[in-house]
């Protein structure tokens, strides 16, 4: 094994006029950012006072105006119908609806479009069965589900179009309130 010298006296080289350069030269921009900060805050604390007593100029000269404007805008007939029947429209029992169109629905019944209207309960569903069994079969087991009060086949046709030539039909069902 060789021995190893180990000089625990020699002195260290200290800081090159680099990074003594570059130590200084982050300084200053430090400062620099510490001191835009500050004015940046005067700046802001200047802004908010000035808006503040524009505030209070304007509420001196329209008392009654602020007033007026926190109050709730009036309605019309037209606007508190709409916003009702969007209301209504928001709140159809679409986890309902669906789950039990999900569950009844069998694989020869393909659902094309359903159009619900809350307002009268009813939902209008766009349907094609391969056999007209199949059609009856549905709207038999569509009416036997307790969510629906009425199930009415509206009307039906043969797609001559498609090749398979399934029969499209429309229904109305008529859901009861759910709890």
């Amino acid at each position: 094994m060789r021995r190893i010298n180990i000089d625990f006296g020699r002195a260290r080289p200290g800081p090159s006029s680099l990074a003594l350069g570059l130590l200084l030269a982050g300084f200053l921009v430090c400062a620099a950012g510490v001191w835009r900060y500050g004015e940046a805050g005067l700046a802001v604390e200047r802004t908010d006072s000035e808006l503040a007593a524009a505030r209070d100029k304007l509420a001196v000269k329209h008392p009654a105006d602020d007033a007026a404007s926190a109050a709730s805008p009036q309605l019309g007939e037209k606007e508190t119908s709409a916003i009702n029947q969007a209301i209504t429209q928001l709140n159809l029992p679409w986890r309902a609806l669906f789950g039990i169109l999900e569950t009844t629905k069998p694989a020869t019944i393909a659902i094309l479009s359903m159009e619900p209207d809350g307002k009268k309960q009813s939902l209008k569903l766009h349907a094609e069965a391969k056999t007209p069994d199949d059609m009856i079969g549905f709207v038999d087991l569509l009416k036997q589900q307790p969510i629906f009060a009425d199930v009415l086949l509206q009307k039906h046709e043969i797609n001559d179009q498609d090749p398979n030539r399934p029969y499209r039909f429309t229904l109305d069902a008529r859901w009861r309130n759910l709890p």
